[in-house]
């Protein structure tokens, strides 16, 4: 078994874990480990023009100049209203929001890792945790090797299953039960605006998609999704393509879209979680919990990736200005995402009121 040691050990390789490690690299021996070997699929959202800000400090602008992201001009609103209202970027003082293409940007964020020269152990997964004296002993395995950690520090990193933080003993707290089934499909349009309208027991949206880019140049892939309650979805019965367009097209300013879809190109996706969850804490002694693994937010608010940058650099910037023991620390970490976690709840409460979901 191999023995090393590091000042922070991040779990998980997604956006907050790597935008961390990237933010803590030039004080701190970091390691950051993950369980896949490279970036996987997931649905993708649109990024908002203020990530910009910390992309420049990390200096990985350069990541949204890739090919595989697209600008994102806005938002066309049918929410509370049988009449469209456009929320454009145009006049925004951090320029257009982006959609991004998720795995590659993840992937992206992995390699920047390895050109600055910061551990990454992929195909790897953390098979213990213990405590000794103040540190934290990690043992990790992969189909190769086994290693084990000595750090002062473990960040929970690794998404909505917040794995490391629950092992530690953390509580989640689930505020709904909220789903979205989705779907993929090649539409004739080549507006970059996302569409978003609501229904009692839940809402709509559809944006262009990077990730699945379509052959035909006269045509564009987009995502269309559903959220609501899992039992409204199933009740629903929608099983096929055909079922779940049927389904859109009843929906206030959709139904332009849908007949505009390409269904021998279309595909449904398996429902996925799109709930609001948190963690009691998101910080204790001698661990912190970043991104969705401290908190996940319902996908209206399109706040979950700019959490995932935001929540990481905040705690990289306390850690910097107190250390790794400091008790105090944990206490501002902890408020900061409390009073995240408190506005949040106060927007989503204005948007949902009068619905099944508020």
């Amino acid at each position: 078994m191999t023995k090393r040691k590091s000042d922070i050990v991040i779990v998980g390789a997604g956006i907050a874990g790597c935008i961390l490690a990237l933010a803590l690299h030039p004080h701190y021996h970091v390691v950051v480990i993950d369980k896949q070997a490279q970036a996987q699929e997931k649905v993708g959202e649109c990024l908002p023009p203020t990530a910009s800000r910390v992309l420049r400090k990390l200096h990985l602008s350069h990541l949204l100049q890739s090919s595989e992201h697209t600008t994102s001009h806005g938002m066309v609103s049918f929410w509370g209203s049988d009449y469209p209202t456009i929320v454009d970027n145009v006049k925004n003082p951090d320029g257009l929001g982006w959609h991004l293409h998720r795995q590659h940007f993840e992937q992206q964020l992995r390699d920047e890792l390895a050109r600055r020269g910061i551990s990454l152990l992929s195909s790897a997964k953390v098979a213990g945790i213990t405590k000794a004296d103040m540190d934290w002993q990690v043992q990790v395995t992969s189909q190769k090797s086994q290693s084990e950690l000595t750090t002062q520090l473990l960040i929970d990193a690794t998404g909505r299953s917040c794995h490391i933080a629950r092992q530690l003993g953390a509580k989640l707290v689930l505020s709904d039960k909220q789903m979205a089934l989705w779907l993929t499909a090649p539409v004739a349009t080549s507006k970059q605006l996302a569409v978003i309208s609501d229904e009692t027991h839940g809402w709509w949206y559809s944006a262009p998609s990077a990730a699945y880019l379509s052959q035909n140049t006269g045509m564009q892939t987009r995502v269309f999704s559903w959220q609501a309650p899992a039992e409204i979805i199933k009740r629903s019965g929608i099983a096929d393509v055909d079922g779940f367009l049927t389904r859109a097209r009843q929906v206030k300013g959709f139904s332009t879209l849908v007949d505009l879809v390409n269904r021998q190109g279309a595909r449904l996706h398996p429902m996925v979680s799109a709930n609001s969850a948190r963690l009691e804490r998101c910080a204790a002694d001698g661990w912190f919990a970043v991104g969705d693994a401290g908190m996940s937010f319902d996908p209206l608010s399109s706040q979950g990736m700019l959490h995932a940058m935001n929540s990481s650099m905040q705690l990289a910037e306390i850690l910097v200005a107190h250390g790794l023991r400091s008790t105090l620390a944990t206490e501002l970490y902890q408020s900061q995402m409390d009073r995240v976690w408190a506005r949040y709840l106060e927007h989503r409460q204005y948007f949902y009121h009068g619905t099944t979901l508020a």
